[in-house]
């Protein structure tokens, strides 16, 4: 096990895991206006949504960072298993 875990990508851990901190940054502010939309408090749901939008765009990038260095890097969890050996008998 840990052969595969030395042999994943760095990168791609870095990738991952700062695509995982926007999308939490993105899901407490949808959090946030839902709580603002509950309570009535409108002028500030429209400043939130603002800040939420960019929070969104900031995932999306993310995503596609991560999305194009495993495509370029051909570093997918999946792929980065070491194969089977057949057994010979």
């Amino acid at each position: 096990m840990a052969d595969v875990i030395s042999s994943r990508c760095l990168e791609r851990l870095r990738l991952a895991n700062d695509y995982n901190q926007c999308v939490h940054a993105y899901a407490t502010l949808v959090q946030d206006i839902r709580d603002l939309i509950e309570c009535g408090l409108q002028t500030e749901v429209e400043m939130l949504s603002r800040t939420c939008r960019t929070a969104w765009g900031a995932a999306e990038a993310a995503r596609l960072a991560l999305f194009r260095h495993e495509a370029n890097h051909n570093c997918r969890w999946g792929l980065s298993l070491p194969k089977p050996q057949a057994k010979r008998v």
